[in-house]
């Protein structure tokens, strides 16, 4: 989740603003064993899922070691009461991506390769430094999405809710430290 999934964190909270993460909960694997919050063993597939502010649920699945068929699948979807935006990599590529947008059955391509995306956000970074090299208040979205890797990981970061499923006042296998 560390290397690939940080980038599936960063821009679900950017794209619905940076909300507060009110919980984070994950699953992680080593070669499909499951690994406990308190284990260092390096994973090779984590499924994690935030809460945030308003009830929104954002899950989170990153692998390195999947067979797809090809170097890397990477999508996101997002689904609201009036429609609906997805974007995905084409054929395996890191740089070509395809979105669109959805209402109802009807479904609208926004972007497709080629598209002229590579640099510019460094060039934007370095433009903003030039004009100024002190704090911008932006870079505290650095440490949300620090926070939500953090609780993926079980060291600290969002608040972790029991489970659902779990009787009231009942106390959860993490937090007996047994997971």
């Amino acid at each position: 989740m560390m290397d690939l999934g940080v980038h599936l964190v960063d821009a679900a909270l950017y794209v619905l603003g940076f909300p507060q993460v009110e919980w984070t909960e994950a699953r992680r694997f080593a070669r499909g064993v499951p690994l406990g919050s308190a284990s260092d063993a390096p994973e090779d597939f984590t499924v994690g899922r935030m809460e945030l502010e308003g009830g929104i649920l954002v899950d989170v699945a990153c692998s390195w070691n999947q067979h797809v068929g090809c170097n890397a699948v990477i999508s996101a979807a997002f689904y609201g009461t009036e429609g609906s935006a997805e974007f995905h990599n084409v054929d395996g590529s890191f740089y070509d991506f395809v979105a669109t947008h959805a209402t109802g059955t009807s479904c609208t391509e926004l972007v497709h390769p080629p598209d002229d995306w590579g640099g510019k956000m460094i060039v934007r970074w370095v433009n903003a430094l030039a004009e100024s090299p002190c704090y911008r208040k932006e870079t505290d979205e650095v440490l949300a999405v620090a926070e939500v890797l953090d609780g993926f990981y079980g060291r600290g970061g969002p608040r972790r809710l029991p489970s659902a499923r779990q009787a009231p006042g009942a106390v959860s296998a993490a937090e007996e430290g047994l997971a």
